[in-house]
């Protein structure tokens, strides 16, 4: 009975309600409502690449980090105290093998006078190969640790603001682990739900006026900056992902919005081209 009464309002008012989606068409003006929710334009979750205890980290979420600013610093005693042992060894390792070459070749050399034979000629070459590979071993070492003291501070990817905080400082955290998410709402997308009869409306470029429920008399201007390619078969509606400037941050993500989708604008521009293309013909024909 309620979804007859509706449908009846509906008919009267010149609205066209599409249940189970967020959107009405509004009749008499050529114009579409749609309805939508504000998302960042850039989202990142930023892990840990080491293991550790966590000394710094942003106090709390709303605050604003700038791109190559360290964010996120784990202990690096440890990789320190590791890359210290393996400089050592390295330098230990260079010794033996240096010694191993020079063996080698002294052990060639006789050799070639038939001074010694060739199995101490083999065993010498052998212990210079093993120095040698030893030694680049412990160097692959150290890189590994000093790569860990490099992933020991992370830095901010991109301008934004913290918008979630997994851990604080003081707490211990394995490798690959989530510790904040930054945010970058400069931009705002907004994602629309849009029925199926008026996709072929829409085009990337076309401007959708916009508002927000809390402040409807504020409008903002987006553009259409994607159209996702397959449907809703339930609903029969298509996304479509709006971009609009949000330099001062009066869209926060998670809002709900407002959108007016012209159908007019697709019209004129299909009229205005078929025309260009009238006026072409017309001048070859006449060449």
């Amino acid at each position: 009975m309620k979804k007859t009464i509706l449908s009846a309002a509906a008919a009267v008012a010149g609205l066209t309600i599409f249940t189970g989606a967020a959107f009405a068409q509004v009749g008499g003006t050529g114009d579409v409502t749609i309805f939508g929710t504000s998302m960042p334009f850039k989202k990142a979750v930023i892990s840990t690449r080491v293991a550790g205890i966590v000394e710094i980290v942003p106090d709390i979420e709303g605050v604003q980090v700038k791109s190559g600013e360290v964010i996120i610093k784990i202990n690096k005693k440890d990789f320190d105290l590791s890359a210290d042992v393996l400089r050592k060894q390295v330098k230990l390792s260079e010794i033996s093998s240096s010694h191993a070459s020079t063996e080698s070749k002294r052990m060639t050399d006789l050799f070639g006078r038939n001074a010694t034979s060739a199995q101490m000629r083999d065993n010498a070459v052998f212990a210079k190969d093993s120095a040698y590979a030893s030694l680049e071993l412990t160097r692959s070492n150290l890189r590994i640790a000093e790569k860990a003291i490099e992933d020991s501070s992370i830095i901010a990817p991109f301008d934004g603001l913290i918008s979630k905080k997994y851990l604080n400082a003081g707490e211990y955290v394995d490798r690959g682990k989530p510790v904040v998410e930054i945010v970058n709402i400069d931009t705002i997308k907004v994602h629309f739900k849009v029925p199926e009869k008026f996709i072929g409306k829409v085009s990337v470029g076309n401007k959708i006026k916009m508002s927000l429920e809390h402040c409807s008399e504020t409008a903002f201007i987006g553009e259409v900056y994607a159209v996702n390619p397959v449907g809703d078969s339930v609903n029969h509606s298509f996304e479509i992902v709006v971009t609009v400037n949000n330099a001062g941050h009066a869209i926060k993500a998670g809002m709900f919005v407002k959108g007016v989708l012209s159908l007019n604008a697709g019209t004129e521009k299909e009229a205005k081209a078929i025309s260009q293309n009238t006026s072409e013909t017309k001048k070859q024909s006449s060449n």
